[in-house]
């Protein structure tokens, strides 16, 4: 899928339904957290609720150095489809960025036809290396 009809979808379902509520979407960021905790690829994971309608969830995530790009897309991808999206209704466009050492998930699913929605941004960073100080001579 292409970003416009990514947006186009999204925006589709956010005019048909209600946000999820500050109280589920905590629930369910938890839940969320759990799920990406199980990666051998992600880590030091954090999880923020938002009220940005495009982005209710903020997930950021680090991934080591030595971790192809598309293995860290391949494997948020996998978690987002297998564990995240919910089952009625979900779309999702994987953007990985070779230049900034990144891999940025956008989704939005649904719970069912009279429930809320959830959008969620997974943002996996590649972890840098500390720059090195040379002592004063």
């Amino acid at each position: 899928m292409d970003t416009l009809g990514f947006g186009v979808l999204r925006a589709a379902v956010q005019q048909q339904a209600v946000p999820g509520q500050r109280q589920e979407l905590d629930e369910l960021g938890v839940v969320y957290q759990h799920q990406l905790e199980q990666s051998s690829v992600l880590s030091e994971l954090s999880v923020a609720s938002t009220d940005d309608c495009d982005d209710l969830l903020d997930i950021q995530c680090t991934f080591g150095r030595d971790v192809s790009m598309s293995a860290v897309e391949d494997e948020v991808e996998r978690i987002w489809v297998e564990e995240m999206a919910h089952p009625f209704w979900e779309i999702h466009i994987v953007r990985p960025d070779e230049v900034a050492g990144e891999v940025r998930l956008d989704g939005a699913t649904r719970f069912d036809a009279d429930g809320p929605y959830v959008t969620v941004r997974i943002t996996a960073r590649r972890l840098s290396v500390p720059v090195q100080r040379v002592g004063a001579r």
